[in-house]
């Protein structure tokens, strides 16, 4: 047994062995080993097992990196992991991301779709995410090409959040033309996330493995357009396995880009998706709490300086009060009324030292 490490070490040498030479697959494939093998030991003990002790001081520079980046990270060891994911049987030990990692604990729907599509999936992406983002859901999918894209562009459009899982890097988005989607992703609320290192570069078998977190984030999964053979199904797969709704959207009969949708309802693996009014019926229960989400603020928070502050704070990493008076451009008189006016309705807390986060009860 190793030297017991506090829970900051031990996520900086977590940091360090997913960035280092062992890499994100290699060692969940060994963390998921042991816990088969150990299952009396708490996750702390069993990542404990698996890191060098000595790897703490390369994580925390790695961190400092990363943070000069605008690159941050989560852990499954930390309480800030998204509930969703973290109940999947192989969840990532460590997730990078740019963007509010609130949109990673509320209410999600995942929609995938074929990379080659016709008219009638980019409508039908367009319009279900559009819809999905307007009730207050975060609609999840892969940034890649044809119906992954429309459906975060709809979700931009209508100013709502979207999270965008890559196959690759931060640092590396792929494919290239959708850059300035996920800078639109993040500027507008939501995250865009990896397991892996910023830097990788894509890889073709990065991208059905990193599926299980597509569907994962979500409650249920939506497969608007996809061939018989194709990376929507694996998405789907995992859906099936995690335990989550699992809805497809039928097609042309003619057509081979609805032979995998079609296929799934065909075998009863999916439920027929109609509008998004079918869908809700499912999803009512979610609805109402993806509505508190969104009506919150917008009944709550109606002084303008008081939502400016709120939209700046994170529900996990507390902020500074000369850091939020520098961010805004306002008189630091102006910010400390506001803030005693959210934490106030309990929609804020102060910590020690002027620091502000958001409650995140109230999310």
């Amino acid at each position: 047994m190793v030297a017991p490490m506090d829970r900051e070490s031990l996520e900086y040498s977590l940091l360090a062995a997913v960035c280092g030479e062992i890499g994100p697959f290699k060692l969940n494939r060994r963390y998921q080993k042991a816990r088969l093998a150990m299952p009396e030991l708490e996750p702390e003990d069993i990542v404990a097992e698996l890191v060098e002790p000595g790897a703490a001081a390369r994580g925390e520079a790695l961190a400092r990196e990363l943070k000069a980046k605008h690159i941050r990270y989560i852990t499954l060891l930390g309480d800030d992991y998204p509930f969703m994911l973290k109940a999947i049987a192989d969840p990532p030990l460590l997730l990078f991301y740019s963007g509010e990692l609130q949109a990673l604990h509320r209410p999600a729907v995942a929609m995938v779709g074929s990379r080659k599509t016709s008219d009638y999936g980019r409508q039908t992406a367009y319009q279900l995410a559009g819809e999905l983002a307007r009730l207050g859901f975060v609609v999840v999918s892969g940034l890649a090409r044809g119906i992954d894209a429309r459906a975060h562009a709809a979700v931009v459009e209508v100013k709502g959040r979207t999270v965008a899982v890559l196959g690759t890097g931060i640092d590396a988005i792929y494919p290239p033309e959708n850059r300035n989607l996920a800078r639109d992703i993040v500027f507008g609320g939501g995250a865009v996330i990896s397991e892996l290192p910023p830097d990788t570069p894509p890889r073709p078998f990065h991208f059905p493995i990193r599926n299980r977190i597509i569907s994962g984030l979500a409650h249920a999964t939506v497969v608007v357009e996809a061939q018989e053979r194709s990376g929507s199904l694996v998405t789907a797969r995992h859906a099936l396995d995690q335990g989550r709704e699992l809805f497809a959207v039928p097609g042309p009969i003619n057509q081979s880009g609805s032979a995998g949708t079609n296929g799934l309802i065909a075998r009863g693996e999916a439920q027929l998706l109609e509008s998004v009014a079918s869908l809700l019926e499912h999803l009512t229960p979610l609805l109402g709490l993806a509505v508190e989400h969104k009506a919150r603020l917008e009944v709550e928070i109606q002084d303008p300086v008081s939502q400016k502050i709120y939209e700046k704070l994170d529900a996990f990493e507390p902020l500074p009060l000369d850091l939020l008076v520098a961010d805004l451009g306002l008189d630091i008189m102006t910010v400390q009324a506001g803030l005693t006016d959210l934490e106030t309705r309990n929609l804020i807390e102060q910590r020690p030292g002027q620091l502000y986060l958001r409650n995140p009860l109230t999310l």
